[in-house]
């Protein structure tokens, strides 16, 4: 049975759900309790990398689902389209969370949580090459992809890279995990997926459901192990990555799905770049000062925030669409590459 993209869709949405809870809850933790739980929000993100090149895959699939190669049209598509739904949201996050940065603006080097901004456009970047590398040779592509990182990594550590170019990395935000671009890999491996795994629906969903949360537990309690009983930092931040992808690879192999997870997917950028200011709003109404009270109007509230992440995305959305009338290839007059 061939899946498209759209029955993915509440997978990709479950899993995203899943990592911007883990946010919404370490920055809680983080701003308002005196308690170190710092990695494990930045870990699920890893859970953002892998779907976006998951879902990728079928967007550039159906891009050239009758050519071999990226034309330059395709190529301009791809990036407008990319650009036009990322951007102007972010945008408007910067803004009114008053950052001056040209830097930030221009989607290099943006401070606080907004870090991961460029590590995603650089995914996207990079995206039709490796795509296109797949469906050349798989085996190759993941060859350099893996020697490039390892390379990097260990020039990086040896000291032989060169201050400008460590300089250079640290700008544009590629030291994530205790490695350089390791999201890279993460990125790369979403889109490798597709080509050895088939989904498919059991006849007993809730066993896989049940499987699901036993691997989530698992991968909550070994994060816990190494970061308070074996503190090692390289180890706490490399290890649990080959769990959440064992993680991934059952979510989208049993179409895993959660409703609830699934709707904070579905407007997980957004959440993603208004909670700090959801958060900085409650605590400028006056209940900094009383922990419980802070977090009970912060729950009462939350759904009110929801809807205005979710009628942030319809903005995006209509941003886009008003964008790709203006933006067109020039030698093209209709072009439609889907976001």
């Amino acid at each position: 049975m061939e899946y498209r993209k759209s029955d993915t869709l509440p997978v990709t949405d479950t899993l995203k759900g899943i990592a911007i809870s883990a946010v919404l809850i370490n920055h809680y933790v983080n701003m308002h309790v005196s308690v170190d739980a710092a990695g494990f929000a930045n870990l699920f993100i890893a859970l953002f990398y892998m779907a976006s090149g998951y879902g990728l895959y079928y967007s550039l699939s159906k891009a050239l689902a009758d050519e071999t190669a990226f034309s330059k049209k395709a190529l301009f598509l791809f990036y407008r389209d990319r650009a036009i739904r990322i951007l102007p949201l972010f945008w408007i996050a910067l803004l009114v969370s008053r950052i001056p940065s040209p830097w930030a603006y221009l989607g290099l080097d943006a401070p606080d949580h907004f870090w991961f901004i460029p590590t995603l456009l650089q995914c996207y970047v990079l995206a039709p090459l490796i795509f296109s590398g797949m469906r050349k040779n798989k085996a190759a592509l993941i060859t350099i992809v893996v020697l490039a990182f390892a390379g990097i990594n260990c020039l990086a550590e040896l000291g032989h890279a060169g201050y400008l170019i460590v300089t250079l990395m640290g700008f544009l935000h590629t030291w994530w995990r205790g490695l350089y671009f390791i999201y890279i890999l993460l990125f790369t491996f979403g889109i490798w997926l597709p080509y050895f795994l088939n989904p498919t629906r059991i006849k007993h969903p809730l066993f896989a459901k049940l499987a699901f949360c036993l691997l989530l537990a698992s991968t909550l309690g070994f994060m816990i192990l190494l970061k308070y009983y074996v503190q090692n930092r390289l180890f706490f931040g490399i290890l649990p990555l080959a769990a959440l992808a064992l993680l991934f690879i059952h979510a989208i192999r049993y179409t895993i799905s959660f409703r609830v997870f699934a709707y904070l997917g579905s407007i997980s950028y957004s959440i993603y770049l208004f909670h700090i200011l959801y958060f900085k709003a409650i605590d400028g109404i006056g209940f900094a000062g009383r922990p419980l009270a802070d977090l009970a109007i912060c729950i009462v509230l939350f759904p009110l925030f929801l809807y205005g992440c979710s009628k942030s995305e319809e903005l995006g959305k209509f941003i886009a669409q008003k964008l790709r009338v203006f933006i067109k290839y020039p030698l093209f007059q209709r072009t439609h590459l889907g976001c």
